[in-house]
């Protein structure tokens, strides 16, 4: 297991992910992120108690393989939090280093968490986390805000939204 350092700590702002699937949200929005060993951690062989991230938005396909099973993935809640200041340690899985997690001790409150919705670029339609969109629109919602996705009901980014995302 790493041990603190001085630079495993943000000086500045920097986001970073965790997966989580719908059931567990309801405790997430009541409590925020809580470290614990749960199913999916003892699935890849983690024995940490802790909250697990990834820095690059890039390995969520790579993180959803690993943890989440085909049938339980149409479920699944990418969410995001700032780990300035926050401290934080590095677990090698593997014997050679190959495999690295990085986690937190300490538990992130919920009004620090954000959910993200998924959209198609060309259409405007909500889409899954599994769905294979080639550069999506990515909304950042705060989590007291949180409505999971309906598979049954076509939602389209918000004409408010796309303005406030043709402004940036």
């Amino acid at each position: 297991m790493g041990t603190i350092r001085d630079e495993f700590i943000w000086t500045e702002d920097k986001y970073v992910y965790h997966l989580t699937n719908v059931p567990a949200m309801k405790g997430i929005i009541k409590s925020g992120l809580i470290p614990q060993i749960g199913d999916r951690s003892k699935r890849v062989g983690d024995d940490i108690e802790g909250i697990f991230f990834f820095y690059d938005i890039k390995d969520t396909k790579s993180w959803l393989d690993a943890i989440y099973k085909d049938a339980d993935r149409c479920s699944i809640e990418l969410l995001r939090f700032n780990i300035k200041g926050l401290e934080w340690h590095v677990h090698e899985m593997d014997i050679d280093g190959l495999y690295i997690d990085h986690y937190l001790p300490n538990g992130i409150p919920r009004d620090k968490i954000e959910y993200a919705r998924m959209y198609d670029r060309k259409t405007g339609l909500i889409q899954t986390l599994t769905t294979k969109t080639d550069n999506p629109i990515i909304t950042w919602n705060p989590i007291n805000k949180y409505k999971p996705i309906n598979p049954g009901k076509a939602l389209y980014l918000s004409d408010k939204q796309k303005r406030s995302i043709q402004m940036n």
